[in-house]
C-alpha cells in the first residue's frame, strides 16, 4: 500500500510543550470532561486550515494513522476513541479521515475521582493539503479546560456495536458483503498492508476492491473490522471472510 511523502525533517521536529498548538494548518489543544463514576474523560481537539485533512486510525490508501498517548500522572490506562470518519477523494487519491475538526475522545482509567488529573498527552498525526506533513503535539490534562458538553457531543459520535453484515467471501481481488440494512459506506479494517476500496452498494449486497494483495492471497478465515456509516452515524461489527 503506498504512503504519501513526508517532507524532510519527519521525525526530527521537536514536540510542542503546552497545553495547545497552533499554527496555519493546524491547531491542537486537550480539554477534560471530568469523572463519570467509572472513567475520566478527557479530548484532544484537532481544528485544520481551510482545505487541510487529518486522518482515521485507517488513513486511506496514503495518510499517517494518529498515534496518541497518555501517561504519567494519575493515569492507569487510557482508550483513545475515533468518531466516524469520512472518506475524503481528492488529486492525492482516497483517504478516511476528517476536515474542519474533530476531538479524539480519551477514556482513562485512574485511582482518582476528582474534577481534575494529572497526566501527560502526547500525539503523533498527519496533515495533508497537496503535500502531508508530521504534527506532533505534547500537553497535559492538568491545567486543561473543563469542556464536558463538547466532549460528550463527539463521545456520541463515536460507532456503536452493531450488526448489519450477514455474510461476507472474496472472489479474486473483490470481497462480497451482505447486508441487513442500508448504507452509505463502509470502512474496513484487515490484514497489514490491504486498503479496502469505497464499496460499491446494490440492494442488500455491497462489493469492495481490495488493494494491496499478494498473488493468489486469500482471506478465507480473516476477522475483519467494519464500520458502517448511516446518514451521519456510525455502527461497528467483526465478521469473518468465509
Amino acid at each position: 500500500m503506498k504512503r504519501r511523502a513526508l517532507i524532510a525533517g519527519l521525525g526530527l521536529l521537536p514536540f510542542v510543550t503546552a497545553a495547545a498548538h497552533a499554527d496555519d494548518d493546524w491547531h491542537a489543544r486537550v480539554v477534560i470532561g471530568g469523572f463519570d463514576g467509572a472513567d475520566f474523560w478527557a479530548g484532544l481537539v484537532v481544528t485544520l486550515g481551510e482545505g487541510w485533512k487529518t486522518y482515521w486510525r485507517v488513513p486511506g490508501e496514503a495518510g499517517i494513522p494518529p498515534q496518541i498517548k497518555v501517561s504519567g500522572g494519575d493515569v492507569t490506562s487510557c482508550e483513545v476513541l475515533y468518531p466516524l470518519p469520512e472518506r475524503i477523494v481528492d488529486d492525492s487519491g482516497e483517504a478516511i479521515g476528517y476536515h474542519r475538526t474533530v476531538m479524539f475522545p480519551l477514556r482513562i482509567a485512574t485511582a482518582k475521582t476528582s474534577t481534575s488529573i494529572a497526566g501527560n498527552v502526547s500525539a503523533f498525526f498527519g496533515v495533508c493539503q497537496q503535500i502531508c506533513k508530521p504534527a506532533k503535539f505534547e500537553g497535559t490534562l492538568d491545567g486543561a479546560w473543563d469542556e464536558a458538553d463538547f466532549i460528550r457531543k463527539w463521545r456520541d459520535m463515536v460507532p456503536a456495536a452493531g450488526n448489519f453484515i450477514t455474510g461476507v467471501s472474496q472472489k479474486k481481488d473483490v470481497l462480497t458483503l451482505k447486508l441487513s440494512q442500508q448504507v452509505d459506506d463502509i470502512f474496513i479494517e484487515g490484514p497489514e498492508g490491504l486498503y479496502f476500496r469505497k464499496p460499491s452498494v446494490s440492494g442488500s449486497i455491497a462489493q469492495v476492491k481490495i488493494d494491496g494483495l499478494a498473488a493468489g492471497q486469500k482471506l478465507k478465515g480473516s476477522q475483519l473490522k467494519f464500520t458502517a456509516a448511516m446518514h451521519g452515524k456510525g455502527l461497528e461489527q467483526s465478521a469473518a471472510v468465509a
